[in-house]
């Protein structure tokens, strides 16, 4: 179920079963619950003892037949006549079944393509404010020397997929991630709806001990990525000054300690 998340199943299940259970000989037939991914359909049918199961499993090239024991993943291939006779049918009536089972897991696979496809069409159009946001992160980045991008992985270890921090520390830092409309992380074709941020200070406890505390945070959606850009770029100017101010301080100190003034 991997390029739809589960609502895409329950409709590829829903026009699965609505396809099987017109046939009043096969529709109380115990089966396995069937899978679906792109182009791709299968399914178990058991045997009334439950010793034996028949799987299909339908791509876009081709319908195959395998049986086995059901407690173990040997299987062998089978014509649709034998699968039918496993299953306590004679071969015409084993034939119809596989037919009429290859017919309800296209049903399946169909409603999982279209929903899938659907999903694809609406994600496209939020390809461009992704590219738009990188490069303009990127941008900001180049622009003020006293800010670095950083490249995290907020599933694991970091703050957020793009976080800033000042060049020289780690005290502060801007952190935003992507959140997604259908799918999730572990998907790679994964594309952001809308970004959460958050703007945080490292600061030392009472019992000196660090904890990071939120000053301002938000959600943009895609189609403000602007806005988001705007706040990325107003916290790195602002660190910028403010770390250049810090840096030319320390300078005019160190110079003073070893340059003092001669009286």
């Amino acid at each position: 179920m991997s390029d739809g998340g589960p609502d895409y199943f329950l409709d590829a299940l829903r026009a699965f079963g609505d396809q099987f259970d017109t046939d009043e000989v096969f529709r109380h037939l115990q089966l396995a619950e069937p899978s679906f991914s792109e182009g791709r359909g299968d399914i178990g049918i058991l045997t009334t003892t439950q010793d034996i199961v028949v799987e299909l499993r339908l791509t876009r090239e081709r319908l195959t037949i395998q049986a086995g024991a059901w407690a173990t993943e040997d299987r062998a291939e089978v014509d649709a006549a034998t699968a039918g006779n496993l299953l306590g049918f004679d071969a015409a009536t084993g034939e119809r079944l596989m037919a009429h089972t290859e017919g309800a897991l296209r049903a399946g696979v169909a409603a999982w393509d279209t929903l899938l496809a659907e999903y694809r069409e609406e994600m496209s159009k939020f390809v461009p404010n992704m590219m738009a946001l990188d490069d303009a992160l990127r941008r900001i980045e180049k622009k003020y020397d006293q800010v670095f991008l950083s490249e995290e992985d907020p599933e694991t270890f970091g703050a957020g997929h793009y976080v800033f921090y000042p060049l020289g520390h780690t005290r502060s830092r801007l952190a935003i991630e992507e959140r997604y409309t259908g799918t999730d992380w572990s998907d790679p074709d994964r594309v952001p709806t809308s970004w959460t941020w958050r703007a945080e200070r490292n600061v030392r406890r009472a019992d000196g001990r660090y904890r990071w505390v939120t000053d301002h945070e938000g959600e943009t959606p895609s189609d403000r990525y602007a806005e988001l850009i705007d706040r990325a770029e107003a916290w790195a100017r602002r660190t910028n000054f403010i770390e250049t101010r810090i840096d030319s301080f320390r300078r005019s100190f160190v110079s003073q300690r070893l340059h003092p003034p001669q009286l």
